[in-house]
């Protein structure tokens, strides 16, 4: 992907379908490069941390 342009929760890779579909439920359509989504939780389900478009999965996850 060419670095101008925008990461959206389709392109974003690392995330499974259910998560993609509840960070657009939650947060719509936004650009993902400049932000910071740390320890969300939605409908019960945590999605993974997401920083700056980058997936962070946590080895140590509560179940």
């Amino acid at each position: 992907m060419h670095e101008s342009e925008p990461i959206s929760w389709s392109s974003i890779s690392g995330l499974t379908d259910r998560e993609r579909e509840l960070g657009r439920f939650m947060f719509g359509d936004v650009d993902l490069r400049g932000i910071a989504l740390v320890g969300v939780t939605v409908n019960g389900q945590q999605l993974p941390d997401i920083v700056h478009g980058q997936v962070q999965r946590s080895e140590r996850r509560a179940s």
